[in-house]
């Protein structure tokens, strides 16, 4: 089991402090907390879309501290967080407008948010657990900015991860082999199949991810298990997979399916302990071999104070407290997962509505198990013009959040960089790009309102982070 080539690039520009938890934003910059602060910053790839070289930007503080506080990007582009198992922020939420540079507090839910999971529905609404109360959840509606109560799980949701399905379904398994799904058409968890092993007990588990094939992928401290939906309410199946090499564990730890459709995680000797060993699982050949960390065989530090982020470029973002790694592995995309953009029509404000399949890809990226959560199944679009340089498209209004369900249609808005006339557009994302092969010309954004999907939505202007004129379109991210 000799460790074999994949790439770890340290970043050029440090960031100002420490950083955390890290979210991709819809037009493809990178917000990274700062530990349990209410600082967040923001990184910014440069003019050839280089994550590893890019900058830093300090935003707006939070209205209160959190850590392990459950995160969503909104189909609007802003950034929903609450809860928190540590810090001020436990009891309430609030929401980031990049835009504006401003985060508000969500009206009250009289709940509790400690150490919460959450997922994002098909209708853009948040569903978290738990709250107050053993078996509870809350839905957040960002539309109209408001709380209601959700469907009482058939188990505990503590230290739990959840897999977003590809019919929407939400899988969950616990420390007692015990798995349920959340069905959104019926708004209720149904008992699910029971998992041929235990994946944890005691503390906390790894994370799970949907794969190409149609299967999620769960690991937990040495096991792992895979999961076939059954495509309805029914039980889906389960399989044991490979036990983590070397009787590693992956309680607690980052994982981030890849381009290629390999899966990038962390293990460590015990729960909780150091050194941390890097693998790639290829559901291809259902194995697992390990690759090198960063400065060697090995990582002087424990897997759970790891993060990951799955980048528009194919790689791999990691933080290790103060220090980012940009991860890129061996092999090709998927080719099978190439988006496609099947029109673009200019609206009469200004932006374009991008329709196209395969936008979301099948995968929400990376995961960090109950305590942190960091999905990019959603459209990014990238402009380049004949000189290489680069520039990103804000994203929003999404038709969908799901993945997996490339025979049908999705639509985004997106707004054109003003800074030339003629592009090249490249819809899609994480190292999936489709090109339009034509030029694509900027017209100036006119109004302040559009219309997607039917319904009336919020279109501003602001300027992107290359310090140019960058205006609000809806798009669809891939991969």
């Amino acid at each position: 089991m000799d460790a074999l080539a994949g790439t770890w690039t340290k970043i050029t520009n440090s960031p100002p402090s420490g950083v955390g938890l890290m979210e991709l934003l819809s037009d493809g910059t990178v917000m990274v907390q700062n530990g349990e602060s209410a600082t967040w910053y923001r990184l910014t790839p440069d003019i050839h879309g280089s994550y590893v070289n890019g900058t830093w930007t300090t935003l707006s503080f939070m209205n209160d501290t959190r850590l392990y506080n459950s995160t969503q990007v909104l189909t609007d582009g802003r950034l929903f967080t609450a809860g928190g198992e540590y810090g001020t922020g436990d009891s309430n939420a609030e929401v980031y407008d990049p835009m504006l540079n401003a985060w508000t507090r969500t009206p009250s839910s009289g709940q509790k948010f400690s150490d919460s999971v959450s997922e994002m529905l098909g209708n853009g609404n948040v569903l978290i657990a738990p709250v107050s109360g053993p078996d509870s959840t809350i839905i957040y509606n960002p539309t109209a900015n408001s709380w209601t109560t959700g469907p009482v799980t058939l188990h505990g949701q503590d230290e739990v991860p959840w897999v977003k399905l590809p019919d929407g379904s939400i899988l969950t398994v616990d420390g007692s082999s015990q798995a349920e799904r959340y069905i959104p058409s019926l708004n209720q968890w149904v008992a699910d199949a029971n998992t041929p092993v235990v994946m944890f007990s005691g503390g906390e588990t790894g994370c799970g991810h949907m794969l190409a094939n149609g299967t999620a992928f769960f690991r937990g401290y040495t096991h792992t298990v895979i999961y076939t939906p059954s495509g309805t309410s029914s039980p889906g199946t389960w399989v044991q997979g490979p036990d983590i090499p070397n009787g590693l564990n992956c309680g607690d730890s980052p994982g981030c399916v890849m381009a290629n459709g390999k899966v990038l995680f962390a293990a460590g000797p015990g729960y909780l302990t150091g050194p941390t060993s890097f693998f790639e699982y290829d559901p291809v050949q259902n194995s697992m071999t390990q690759v090198n960390g960063p400065s060697g065989q090995t990582l002087s530090t424990v897997p759970y104070g790891l993060r990951m982020l799955a980048l528009p470029d194919g790689g791999v973002f990691m933080n290790d407290g103060g220090t980012l790694y940009e991860y890129v592995s061996t092999g090709s995309a998927l080719s099978a997962w190439q988006p496609t953009i099947s029109s673009i029509t200019h609206n009469s404000d200004g932006s374009y509505l991008l329709t196209g399949t395969l936008l979301n890809g099948f995968s929400e990226g990376a995961a960090y198990g109950d305590d942190w959560q960091m999905a990019t199944n959603r459209p990014l679009v990238r402009f380049t013009d004949s000189s290489g340089n680069v520039y990103y498209a804000r994203t929003f209004n999404w038709s969908s959040t799901g993945g997996a369900n490339g025979k049908h249609s999705r639509h985004h808005a997106i707004q054109s960089p003003a800074e030339s006339s003629r592009w090249h557009l490249l819809g899609g994302g994480r190292g999936q790009w489709h090109r339009v092969g034509s030029h694509f010309a900027h017209h100036p954004l006119r109004a302040r309102r559009c219309r997607t999907n039917g319904r009336d939505t919020r279109s501003r202007v602001a300027h992107n982070s290359h310090g140019h004129d960058d205006r609000t379109l809806g798009a669809r991210r891939g991969q």
